[in-house]
């Protein structure tokens, strides 16, 4: 159990050179051996691990750009159902925009609530 969390120390590089290294550096027990296996399994993780670790990023990648592509979508569809509505409302706005006088206003403005006035019909 101690040598697979050794191991697994030193594929996450989790303080595997304080802890790992240093213990054989201070014993003297640091081999040529023992340093080709440590290299040799770090070069073999690091090449397998590497794949994995950038199809996972693509692939998050690829997931975040088609949402992206989603809501940007919903928004050009909102937003043209908002330009749609506003453009019903040009003609009223436009009768209320060029007024002469405020009484002119005030009479268009109660000439377009009476039109539009359903409960005194």
């Amino acid at each position: 159990l101690n040598a697979f969390f050794t191991m697994f120390q030193v594929i996450t590089y989790d303080n595997w050179a304080s802890e790992v290294v240093a213990p054989l550096m201070d014993d003297h027990s640091l081999t040529p051996g023992i340093m080709v296996f440590f290299l040799s399994f770090i070069i073999i993780v690091a090449w397998c691990m590497l794949p994995a670790v950038l199809a996972l990023l693509v692939e998050n990648f690829i997931d975040a750009s088609m949402k992206e592509e989603e809501r940007a979508a919903q928004d050009l569809v909102q937003d043209s159902h908002t330009n749609q509505v506003s453009r019903v409302l040009d003609p009223l706005l436009e009768t209320l925009a060029y007024f002469e006088t405020p009484g002119d206003l005030k009479r268009r403005t109660h000439d377009l609530f009476s039109a539009l006035d359903v409960e005194a019909k």
